[in-house]
Formats: structure tokens, sequence, C-alpha cells
């Protein structure tokens, strides 16, 4: 399992109710504090963190990964579209060592 970095409030939603954490990035606080509401009050299993900052600012994404591994424990991917989801959620037992985590 991996940690769903989401600009996307939909796909962080779909990845917290499919059981993965998510980090939602983004520069409006206040939409990412809904998403995590939102996924708490409709039963998502997965968690929902919430980082404040420009995700076109590749510190941003640094941020987001390092927040990951503090909060969950688990390293992290980038999620642009649904496609991206499955590595969330699918366990990675038999995975090697994780390459990039974001860019």
């Amino acid at each position: 399992m991996r940690v769903a970095l989401c600009t996307d409030a939909e796909l962080g939603l779909r990845a917290a109710a499919s059981g993965a954490p998510v980090v939602a990035v983004g520069l409006d606080g206040g939409a990412l504090g809904a998403l995590a509401a939102r996924a708490r009050t409709a039963g998502c299993a997965g968690r929902v963190a919430v980082l404040v900052g420009d995700p076109d600012d590749p510190r941003t994404w640094d941020a987001a990964v390092a927040l990951a591994a503090e909060v969950f424990r688990l390293p992290a991917v980038r999620v642009a579209s649904a496609a991206d989801l499955e590595g969330c959620v699918a366990p990675d037992a038999t995975a090697g060592p994780p390459g990039p985590q974001v860019r």
C-alpha cells in the first residue's frame, strides 16, 4: 500500500474510500479540510492528511512525501488520474524497493 498524494478532491475521496491513506495537497485549506471531513463522515477506511501548499512548487511535493512518511509510515505516489489509484490500494508485498516517489 502507498499513500495517495492528491490535488483532486474526488480522486482523494476515491482513494480514501478504497482504504488508501491520502495526503490532500492544495492552496485552499478550507477545501482540503472539507475533503478530510467528507472522507471521515462517509466512513472511508483511508485516513486523510492535509498539506496546504502550491501544487506547482516541487518543494510542496517533497513536503507531501515527508508528511506521508511521518504520519502514515508508508511510501507515497502522486495520484493524477484514476489509473494511479491502483498502486495505492494494492499491497506491495512483492514489490522491490520504491523508486522516485514524486517528480
